[in-house]
């Protein structure tokens, strides 16, 4: 195949460096013949159109009820009085926490002054003062935990004002989605003036924008009305996007085939386990764990830099914090080795009854 054919986690791969002669063994996966929204219920995104007026809440139970569609969740919520990108993700499996993905998200806003104001007033220099680390904190009667959280805003422009009409136009990008609301009326206390909130327009999230596969609802009622009369699912194939354009930004590892369902059922990645990585990787950074297909398996936290994992033998190199892949989808390849054998060979016996009464400290009397 083609570099440009390849999947989107596994281009530019002739820069992943090799670890320390780790022999390589392809194992078969359990895995069944489906089709293409059979596949994309499990894993797939959706880049929808919010329009105004409608909650988060109902867009899901619509999309459930016309295109059965079981297990769908939606990324970055937002109120009936937003519009915009809109993330909503397929299958049971997807079960990431917001903070993880949504890095950055940027706003419109269309405020209003209601009393009067000056020709030559600009709210660039009002704006500029929000350029920086934001505390929030929940109310003391709401029933979440009272946990201090701290959100980033990036840079604030200021479009447009006119000053017949009284409204004005800035764009703001923020770490996390928060209560834009609350920044229109601190403003209104810097310029001395009430100010009202007209529209809020969301333009990005992570990865996505409006100019990029945005959906609406027509979109997916013709592409439900073409499978469902002529079977055809070319129309569901541009709509619906796979859920690898989400960790493009993270560090890489290729791990074995062997260790997966490992990981899977809840073990971390250790250095035996690592075919390939990324050079500039560092402590504390957030890692994307690859197949050798291409798919991402799970997302983790690096316990180590690169300059240690090719210098140590032994250890634990990835915190796992989230998985993807199903488990039992591999094969299990633990407990197969001679010590292991010869331990269950001694446990099916009966011989650790014998051994309950004394206390064995440091002693692996299966060797014996």
């Amino acid at each position: 195949k083609n570099p440009i054919e390849w999947p989107l986690l596994l281009r530019n791969f002739h820069l992943l460096k090799i670890n320390k002669k780790q022999e390589y063994y392809d194992y078969k996966r359990n895995e069944k013949s489906l089709n293409f929204l059979e596949r994309k219920n499990k894993k797939g995104l959706i880049n929808f159109d919010k329009p105004f007026g409608c909650n988060s809440h109902e867009i899901i139970s619509w999309m459930k009820k016309f295109l059965n569609f079981t297990h769908i969740r939606c990324l970055g919520k937002s109120a009936s009085n937003i519009s915009g990108c809109m993330i909503f993700c397929f299958g049971k499996f997807f079960l990431v926490n917001e903070l993880e993905l949504l890095s950055k998200t940027n706003y419109i806003l269309i405020y209003n002054f209601q009393n009067s104001v000056r020709k030559n007033f600009k709210g660039g220099g009002a704006l500029q003062k929000f350029n920086s680390n934001l505390f929030k904190n929940h109310f003391v009667f709401s029933k979440t935990k009272q946990q201090l959280k701290l959100n980033k805003i990036f840079q604030t422009f200021h479009l447009e004002f006119d000053s017949q009409k009284k409204m004005g136009i800035f764009e703001i990008s923020i770490q996390f989605p928060i209560s834009v609301r609350s920044l229109v009326i601190n403003l209104g206390f810097l310029t001395r003036r009430k100010i009202k909130l007209l529209e809020i327009r969301r333009i990005r999230i992570a990865n996505f924008t409006e100019e990029e596969s945005l959906t609406s609802f027509h979109d997916l009622l013709d592409a439900r009305w073409i499978e469902k009369y002529f079977k055809k699912s070319f129309f569901f194939r541009k709509i619906i996007i796979p859920f690898d354009i989400l960790f493009s930004d993270f560090r890489r590892i290729l791990i074995k085939d062997s260790s997966i369902s490992s990981i899977c059922f809840g073990a971390g990645l250790t250095y035996s386990g690592i075919l390939k990585m990324e050079s500039n990787i560092e402590l504390g950074e957030k890692i994307a764990l690859i197949n050798s297909m291409g798919e991402p398996v799970a997302i983790g936290i690096s316990k180590v830099n690169t300059i240690s994992i090719f210098n140590s033998f032994s250890g634990l190199v990835v915190d796992i914090k989230v998985v993807f892949m199903e488990k039992n989808f591999y094969k299990k390849k633990w407990h197969l080795g001679l010590t292991s054998t010869k331990k269950n060979i001694l446990l099916s016996i009966g011989i650790h009854k014998f051994f309950k009464k004394k206390k064995f400290n440091n002693l692996k009397w299966w060797k014996k």
